[in-house]
């Protein structure tokens, strides 16, 4: 009896041992060649675990989707300001807080009321408000190399390009803006003018910040512009800067030729464009979303607007040219366009020199003594 109950059990042993093997194979070939019933068993397999597929799914596109805006390194000098972006209403909330007012545009100046200032360490921040909206205007701020008491302040307006303002404040050596703060400390209080979404300033999320395709044309759909906001905060800034101190000084070079925008309003002492306009602008040209965009404001600013503006004005111009520029600039200097356009003005000056898309260093030291 004994016998026969082992002989049945060893039998059922090797019956299941047979089917478990061939259970095997067949597994391994469903997975290796995806045969049926391989999408079933997938889709038990997802069905069973904790999160349901379609929801994790979901989240899984909302995050990549997110995170899609985030293209652009982030400045290593300070910490940011805002706060981490966590999901698509946070990223809503700090894009739409640079939307501006456009209407009249080009009196901005006279719209601006000034609140309040304040230093902290290199960073100055200046809270004003714009059609009943209060923005802040942020700069780096670099003291005067003198123990006298300064009455000059120089506004630079960074040119195109990531996280500008904290290259030039760091002497970064890759900077193609001849680091002109450390130039122009020598003469003034510098104000290194900071753009919204650069530096400290930026919208960011693990460790990068939004790239300009995410918001340049989100803005303008909206009926506002990023460059009208980064203008308008910089003519606060003058026009603060002129009640603070006796004379007034602006530079920009490249996409920093917004100094002339900023200029024809705030109307300071001086303003140094370097590579950074040209009457080929009356023209097609290319551009990108890096580059001024403003609608229609070259309707207004023709060429000859620009002139009889300056005309008008006490402001001395000085615009800077480079013979080894590409592109408009360089066609500009070699033909000597703007210079001719201009020779019949008092208060302009063009200078070209030997270098390319930088600032001329012995001409600036000229132009701030």
């Amino acid at each position: 009896m004994i016998k026969k109950n082992t002989r049945n059990i060893f039998k059922w042993y090797i019956i299941l041992l047979i089917f478990t093997s061939i259970g095997y194979c067949c597994g391994i070939i469903t997975f290796r060649y995806k045969s049926l019933p391989y999408g079933t068993l997938k889709t038990l397999c997802h069905a069973i675990k904790s999160e349901p597929v379609k929801y994790k799914k979901n989240r899984n596109i909302k995050t990549a989707v997110l995170d899609k805006h985030f293209i652009d390194p982030l400045s290593t000098y300070e910490k940011t300001i805002l706060p981490e972006v966590l999901n698509n209403n946070d990223l809503n909330v700090q894009i739409s807080s640079l939307l501006i007012e456009l209407n009249d545009f080009y009196h901005a100046y006279n719209n601006i009321e000034i609140l309040s200032s304040q230093l902290d360490g290199n960073i100055f921040r200046l809270d004003f408000k714009y059609y009943n909206l209060c923005y802040s205007s942020y700069a780096y701020f670099k003291s005067v190399r003198s123990k006298k008491k300064c009455d000059t302040a120089i506004n630079i307006i960074p040119g195109s390009g990531l996280n500008q303002s904290s290259a030039m404040f760091y002497n970064d050596p890759n900077n193609y803006q001849s680091n002109i703060d450390d130039i122009a400390v020598q003469y003034g209080d510098v104000y290194l003018y900071v753009k919204p979404n650069e530096d400290f300033l930026a919208i960011h999320r693990n460790g990068k910040k939004i790239g300009t395709v995410s918001y340049v044309n989100f803005l303008l759909n909206k009926g506002s512009s990023y460059s009208a906001l980064y203008i308008i905060q910089s003519i606060a800034l003058s026009k603060y800067l002129k009640n603070k101190y006796k004379k007034l000084y602006i530079c920009g070079l490249s996409q920093g030729g917004a100094a002339l925008l900023i200029s024809l309003q705030s109307k300071p002492d001086r303003a140094l464009i370097a590579s950074g306009f040209s009457v080929l602008f009356d023209y097609p040209y290319r551009s990108n979303h890096g580059q001024i965009i403003i609608p229609g404001y070259r309707k207004y600013y023709t060429s000859i607007k620009i002139k009889q503006i300056i005309k008008n004005t006490k402001t001395n111009f000085l615009f800077t040219y480079g013979i080894m520029e590409k592109g408009v600039y360089g066609l500009d200097a070699k033909e000597k366009l703007t210079l001719r356009f201009f020779d019949d003005m008092n208060n302009v000056k063009v200078l070209i020199h030997q270098e390319g898309h930088v600032y001329n260093e012995s001409i600036v030291h000229k132009f701030f003594k």
